[in-house]
C-alpha cells in the first residue's frame, strides 16, 4: 500500500510503497540491508540521509540519534539504533556505510545531522551532499544554457539566489526537480523516536524523508547532463557541497584538519579535484542579491517556505520560538580560519544546548544569521 496523505497541493504526493520500506531493528536485516545499499552499479553509490531523535523541551534535553534512514532508487530504509546498538556502540556494518566517502549521502541541512551524529554516537559521517548548496551551484548554469527559451518573458533568469549559504528546504527542492511534494506531520515529526518499536505512520515519515533527497540528488544530476560540453569545466564542483566530519575534532573537515583525506570522483564531468576538503564559502556562485532595503526589516514570512528565513529575522524568529515553546536557551558557539585579511567564520547554532544548525561566511554576524537560518529548517518549523 503506497502513503497517502491529503494535502492542497498542486503537486502530487511523493510515494513509496510500503513493500519499498525496511525498517530495520536485527543484526539479520542489517546485514541484508548492508548487502543491499553496497549493490548499487552506479559509481559512486548515493543515498538519500536523515536521522531522527526527540526533541528536547524545558524538563530534559533532546535525545541522542535514535532513528536514521538511508535510501536508494527501490527501498528506503530506517534502523532504528535504540534496538541495534550494544554498550552504547553501534554495528560495524552501519558504520562502514556511514564513514565510507565513496558512498555519498544526500540530504537537506545536513551538516548539523552530521555533527550531532558524531557527538551522540562517535561516527564520523563523510562523503555528505547539502542538496541546498548543490542547487544553488547547478541553477545559475541550467538557467544560463536554457535562457533562450525565456526571451520575451517576465521569467526570472534564475530561481534560487541569495547568500550561498542560506538554506534551501526539502519540500521546495522536491517540488521543483522532481514536481512531487511532500508532507511534514508536526506530531510525527516531534514524536517519541526511542521507543524501540515505531508505529507506521512514524516509519513511512522516516523512510520519505530520505527518499526525497535521494530523488532530488538524481534529478539535480539529470538536469546536469543536460548541459552543453561547453559548460562541463562550471558544473558545480564537489569542494563546495560535499563534506566529511573530522574524526577528531567532531566539526566538519576544512582545509585546517591535519587530517584531510583525497575526496573520491566528482559530482562533474572534467574538473579532477582530489586532495581538496570541503570550503563552505564558494568563490564561484553569483548571488544576485537585490540592493539593501532602504527602509525598516520587514517581519519574516512562511510564503516562501524554509527558505524565506534568513538574516536577522531568523535570530529573531528563533527567540520568538523559545520563549514560546520552551525548548531550552538558544546560544551561538563561533571559530574563525584563514588569515585576518580572508577571514571565514563559522557559526554553530545551539538549541537546549543541541547544535541544531552551522553555517561558515565571510563575517562573523553573518555567520550567525545563516546558522540561526540553518536552524529552523533542520527543526522543521
Amino acid at each position: 500500500m503506497a502513503t497517502n496523505l491529503t494535502v492542497s497541493s498542486s503537486f502530487p504526493q511523493l510515494q513509496l510503497p510500503a513493500s519499498a520500506i525496511s525498517y530495520v531493528t536485527t543484526d539479520n536485516e542489517l546485514d541484508r540491508a548492508h548487502e543491499y545499499l553496497n549493490q548499487e552499479q552506479d559509481a559512486p553509490i548515493v543515498l538519500g540521509f536523515d536521522q531522527e531523535w526527540r526533541p528536547g523541551n524545558r524538563q530534559e534535553p533532546a535525545g541522542r540519534v535514535a532513528v536514521l534512514q538511508l535510501a536508494q532508487s527501490h527501498c528506503s530504509f530506517v534502523f532504528d539504533l535504540t534496538r541495534l546498538e550494544t554498550r552504547g556502540k553501534l554495528p560495524q556494518k552501519l558504520c562502514a556505510i556511514l564513514e565510507d566517502r565513496n558512498i555519498l549521502k544526500a540530504g537537506v541541512g545536513v551538516q548539523g545531522d552530521a555533527i550531532k551524529l558524531h557527538q551522540d554516537w562517535g561516527i564520523a559521517l563523510a562523503g555528505c551532499i547539502d542538496l541546498s548548496l548543490l542547487c544553488k551551484s547547478l541553477d545559475a548554469l541550467v538557467f544560463e544554457a536554457k535562457a533562450g527559451h525565456y526571451e520575451g518573458s517576465n521569467l526570472a533568469k534564475r530561481m534560487f539566489i541569495g547568500r550561498y549559504t542560506e538554506p534551501l528546504g526539502l519540500k521546495r527542492l522536491l517540488e521543483t526537480f522532481c514536481l512531487k511534494t511532500i508532507t511534514k506531520n508536526s506530531k510525527v515529526r516531534t514524536g517519541n523516536w526511542e521507543s524501540g518499536r515505531l508505529n507506521y505512520q512514524q516509519v513511512t515519515y522516516a523512510a520519505l524523508d530520505a527518499y526525497a533527497g535521494y530523488c532530488v540528488y538524481r534529478s539535480m544530476e539529470d538536469e546536469a547532463k543536460t548541459l552543453p560540453e561547453s559548460m562541463n569545466s562550471r558544473l558545480p564542483k564537489r569542494l563546495f557541497y560535499c563534506f566529511d566530519v573530522c574524526p577528531t575534532t567532531g566539526g566538519l573537515m576544512t582545509s585546517g584538519d591535519a587530517e584531510a583525506r583525497v575526496l573520491p570522483c566528482d559530482f562533474t564531468r572534467s574538473l579532477q579535484e582530489t586532495n581538496l576538503p570541503w570550503d563552505p564559502l564558494n568563490p564561484e556562485y553569483d548571488p544576485e542579491l537585490p540592493a539593501p532595503p532602504t527602509g525598516p526589516t520587514l517581519a519574516p514570512t512562511t510564503t516562501g517556505g524554509p527558505s524565506a528565513w534568513s538574516g536577522i529575522n531568523a535570530i529573531g524568529f528563533l527567540n520568538e520560538f523559545q520563549q514560546q515553546n520552551a525548548v531550552g536557551s538558544i546560544t551561538y558557539s563561533f571559530s574563525s580560519t584563514g588569515p585576518p585579511h580572508m577571514q571565514a567564520w563559522t557559526a554553530t547554532c545551539l538549541v537546549g544546548g543541541i547544535a541544531r544548525g552551522q553555517a561558515t561566511n565571510a563575517t562573523k554576524q553573518l555567520a550567525k544569521e545563516s546558522s540561526a537560518a540553518n536552524a529552523i529548517v533542520n527543526m522543521g518549523l
